[in-house]
C-alpha cells in the first residue's frame, strides 16, 4: 500500500498516536493536529487548526471522537 505524504493525523490520541507513531517509524512524513497541545509532538509537522491540516495533507486520518468527526466532516 502506498500513502501519499504528508499523512495527516486529526486526532492523536490512541488511535491517531499509534498510527503516527507506526508511520514514522516507516519513514512516512506526518502532520497532526489536537486539541492536546502535547500529543502534537507524535507527528513530525504540527499544523495549526483542522482546516490547515486538511489543506496540506496528501492522505488524512480522523481519529477523533465521533461527535468531533461528524462535526469536521
Amino acid at each position: 500500500m502506498t500513502i501519499a505524504e504528508p499523512l495527516g493525523i486529526a486526532g492523536l490520541g490512541l488511535i491517531g498516536g499509534s498510527i503516527a507513531l507506526r508511520a514514522r517509524r516507516l519513514g512516512i512524513r506526518t502532520m497532526g493536529w489536537d486539541t492536546d497541545a502535547s500529543a502534537l509532538r507524535l507527528v513530525d509537522v504540527p499544523a495549526s487548526s483542522l482546516a490547515a491540516l486538511g489543506g496540506a495533507a496528501a492522505t488524512l486520518v480522523l481519529a477523533l471522537p465521533l461527535e468531533a468527526t461528524l462535526a469536521a466532516i
